[in-house]
């Protein structure tokens, strides 16, 4: 999945973020991504990363590339602009006055569980079949 953040705004912006681990968490408990699908410009700390929009002039962008091997449920952020006169930053946050929130397909984040509980039981049947069959020479 990929989900790219534009903006249109002549003021440098930041994209403050964090992913959801299930959807079970719910869309207030972030996470750090794992470091593969942070974009470039992207500096993170114990709670969330900073990513700034790139682009130059009035179009900024950036993308976040999510892939099979890290399935998460979704992504969380706000935005941050950077005040140049004032030093200072404004938060810009979902109308409801919390974080925005992209919801990610669940079966998804389902189906790479299910992946990672066969790997162990195929590794457990094969330590088994090795152990039982010890000392016994097998061709096919």
């Amino acid at each position: 999945h990929r989900i790219r953040f534009y903006t249109c705004s002549p003021t440098p912006l930041q994209l403050h973020w964090g992913v959801i681990g299930s959807s079970k968490e719910g869309s207030s408990q972030w996470l750090l991504p794992p470091s593969d699908v942070r974009p470039p410009n992207t500096l993170c700390d114990e709670e969330a990363c900073n990513t700034d929009l790139g682009g130059g002039g009035p179009l900024q962008m950036t993308m976040v590339e999510i892939s099979r091997s890290n399935p998460v449920a979704g992504i969380t952020f706000i935005m941050k602009r950077k005040e140049e006169q004032s030093g200072g930053e404004t938060w810009l946050k979902a109308p409801d006055g919390g974080n925005f929130y992209v919801p990610l397909p669940n079966d998804w984040v389902q189906a790479a569980v299910d992946e990672r509980k066969a790997a162990v039981r195929a590794g457990y049947l094969l330590e088994k079949i090795a152990q039982d069959t010890e000392g016994t020479v097998m061709y096919h």
